[in-house]
């Protein structure tokens, strides 16, 4: 999928004197009900607490209208020793040519004991195509140590309702997730599969519901549709699942990987797929 606009990432020589290695992002993109923000970063030094950083900045393309929507940010921070209890996200709009100020968006964030965090807010004005968006984090009671891994989530969603049926932020490990099949049909299947008329019960493509009172009993050690050789999902073999085959888009698949029209799962998330048949794909 080509996603839309200009996106200008903080890499690691950019991020250096901040002290951010940009490991992984997904910019804002329009396909769908969500349009999301996800980035992936170490800390190459430590960052004092109360000291904001810029870990990425955006512009809005001129297909993305956002009228006073909700913002949802969320995440995890790991390997950073002592965690600082919460941290403060803040995404300050402004022209691009101008550089004018048009809001700030701030969201302070309580860490969970695995150090996961999630918050939402209103966005106050409507968000005009062509603003840039500079997200900054800063850490509040403790320092972020160096190494400290984080994962960060930023979903604009139309209605406040709209906040539940958000998939957990799981690139890299942040946000929740988990190996087991109710953790995949819940930040998977039923967001990004079975609700884009793809393969819910009405639409059924190649005869696969994976709506979730139907999902397990359609995909384990049941024939492909597209290649009846290969089980959906065999337990135990992984690489010979046709799911899998699918997520990554091996060059042995019938028609496009999944999911379709979608951004492609990062390799964290097929991990996740992989590592739950290769337990014996327990319906747990």
């Amino acid at each position: 999928m080509n996603l839309p606009g200009r996106m200008r990432a903080l890499g690691a020589a950019a991020g250096s004197a901040a002290g951010l290695i940009l490991v992984a992002c997904v910019p804002l993109f329009t396909a769908g009900l969500f349009q999301s923000l996800s980035l992936n970063f170490k800390f190459d030094k430590a960052i004092a607490a109360g000291e904001a950083t810029v870990v990425h900045t955006a512009s809005f393309p001129e297909d993305v209208k956002v009228k006073k929507n909700f913002v949802q940010i969320s995440g995890r921070i790991t390997d950073g020793g002592e965690l600082p209890g919460s941290v403060k996200v803040e995404a300050e709009l402004a022209d691009e040519a101008t550089g004018k100020v048009s809001q700030k968006i701030s969201v302070r964030l309580n860490l969970g004991g695995d150090g996961s965090f999630k918050a939402s807010a209103r966005i106050k004005k409507n968000i005009a195509a062509g603003e840039m968006m500079t997200v900054t984090l800063e850490p509040a009671g403790e320092d972020l140590a160096q190494g400290a891994a984080i994962t960060l989530c930023v979903d604009l969603v139309k209605k406040k309702g709209d906040l539940k049926k958000l998939p957990s932020c799981v690139t890299g490990g942040g946000g929740g997730g988990g190996s087991t099949f109710s953790s995949l049909q819940d930040d998977f299947l039923t967001p990004s599969c079975a609700s884009l008329g793809c393969h819910d019960a009405g639409t059924a493509k190649e005869g696969l519901v994976l709506e979730a009172a139907s999902a397990y009993g359609n995909l384990v050690n049941v024939p492909s549709q597209q290649a009846p050789t290969f089980n959906r999902v065999t337990p135990n073999d992984a690489d010979n699942s046709y799911l899998i085959k699918k997520l990554r888009n091996d060059p042995d698949i019938q028609g496009r990987r999944m999911p379709r029209g979608e951004p492609a799962l990062s390799a964290a998330e097929i991990q996740r797929f992989v590592d739950w048949i290769d337990n014996g794909a327990p319906n747990d």
